[in-house]
């Protein structure tokens, strides 16, 4: 989680570990179908708690802990920063955090982890198109940012833009 909010230059001193709630509760506060491992974010009275579940077959899983941590990064900040953010976009950052993460582990530029598998069981088809325009988002944003900076290995500016895209508004990271 350090590694996003250092990236993005976002302020944010999280612990995963603080955060960390039984897959078992946190289901059962979800409605029906929810996602072995996810976020809960519950709002009331103008309060925002948040928390991350894992299936622990997911506890080893690099591209879920990711993914849940992204998310978790970026509920967290658009709250304190008051603003909205959508399924849509919180799956497109999630998506593209991913990708900063595999090639920060692996040290390569591998499109991966944008490879098409099948969805989630969980997850109702209405909501499958969703994470589908999120993944393809994604990819062809990661494709620009390794075109634009990876031949000058310029990682100032690819931080600058990561930290720009970042706070950018919805329709502009739609557009973008």
């Amino acid at each position: 989680m350090r590694f996003l909010s250092e990236l993005y230059a976002l302020g944010l001193e999280l612990d995963g570990g603080d955060f960390l709630v039984s897959a078992e509760l946190a289901r059962s506060l979800l409605p029906e179908p929810a996602p072995r491992s996810g976020v809960l974010a519950i709002e009331e009275e103008g309060e925002l708690q948040l928390g991350v579940f894992l299936h622990p077959e997911d506890l080893a899983d690099p591209f879920t802990l990711a993914e849940e941590a992204s998310h978790l990064i970026c509920l967290a900040w658009h709250a304190r920063c008051d603003r909205p953010v959508s399924p849509l976009l919180l799956e497109l950052q999630g998506e593209i955090d991913r990708f900063l993460f595999f090639c920060h582990d692996s040290g390569e530029l591998d499109f991966a982890c944008f490879e098409a598998g099948a969805p989630a069981t969980w997850l109702p088809r209405e909501l499958e198109g969703r994470y589908e325009a999120a993944r393809l988002r994604a990819r062809r944003y990661c494709h620009e940012l390794v075109e634009r900076f990876a031949p000058r290995r310029d990682t100032r500016g690819l931080a600058a833009e990561l930290r720009r895209f970042y706070r950018a508004s919805p329709s502009q990271k739609l557009a973008a």
